[in-house]
């Protein structure tokens, strides 16, 4: 589900994206929903009658801003979901804080844990934790950013019940799982062509890929696949590409891309 209609369109009226935070588009059907409506107005009662943008599609583009203004304006549903939905993004938001310190160490090969690190060492208000040794640097980045003034922080640790701050260390290995499961997923971004210029060697292929690579801000010493087509300047033992960058990584590994294999 896209979250915004695509500007491409001509058909479209634009003004309801800033006017309606509400709205999602699906684009291979062509069709707008009220999001909170149709996530969450299963549950409450009283709804007969209610189909546009909630049971049924939105795609008379001409009428739209009357419609979405007519649906925020007079649907009891829309009301009592957007209720809900405020609620759900407002406890999800304050987790935020605590998922962005697990990010940050886990980035930096932190440790987490300290040698007393538990549930009931909450973050001190005003106070650092350092007069708690060992709490480890999870407590202790709580507290910096209390002290930093993250309202957010200071609001979720304050209202929560002591049973779901999320800062335990069972909670702490539940985020670092989920952390975890959420790199492996495979992201493929397109970054630039090369101009090989230099010549087409291997040591100039990979000369080139290197600086391409510096240029983004990336390390090559976090590449961890190289896969390339069977041409000598690409995959030979000794002189291709692969075996330079190679030689750069050892835990590098190469595999030949048949679907761009030329040779």
């Amino acid at each position: 589900m896209d979250r915004f209609i695509p500007k491409q369109e001509d058909t479209k009226d634009y003004v309801a994206l800033s006017q309606f935070s509400w709205l999602a588009y699906f684009s291979k059907e062509d069709e707008a929903y009220c999001l909170p409506c149709t996530l969450l107005g299963a549950s409450i009662q009283n709804k007969s009658g209610i189909l546009n943008l909630v049971f049924k599609p939105h795609q008379e583009w001409g009428n739209a801003v009357r419609d979405y203004r007519k649906h925020e304006e007079n649907c009891v549903l829309h009301e009592k979901s957007m209720l809900s939905f405020n609620a759900l993004l407002s406890s999800c938001n304050s987790k935020i804080p605590i998922i962005k310190t697990i990010i940050f160490l886990g980035r930096n090969d932190q440790a987490f844990r300290g040698h007393r690190d538990d549930s009931k060492y909450h973050p001190d208000i005003g106070e650092s934790s350092t007069q708690k040794v060992g709490v480890g640097n999870f407590i202790e980045l709580l507290n910096f950013r209390v002290d930093a003034g993250d309202q957010v922080l200071v609001n979720h640790l304050f209202s929560s019940p002591k049973n779901a701050t999320y800062i335990s260390k069972t909670t702490q290995n539940q985020l670092i799982d989920s952390c975890g499961k959420a790199i492996e997923e495979i992201c493929e971004d397109f970054l630039r062509f090369i101009d090989c210029k230099t010549g087409t060697s291997g040591l100039s292929l990979s000369l080139n890929v290197l600086n391409a690579l510096q240029e983004f801000g990336l390390d090559i010493q976090n590449c961890r696949g190289q896969g390339y087509d069977s041409a000598g300047c690409m995959a030979g033992e000794y002189k291709g590409v692969a075996s330079q960058i190679k030689a750069l990584i050892v835990k590098l590994y190469f595999f030949i891309v048949q679907a761009i294999d030329l040779v």
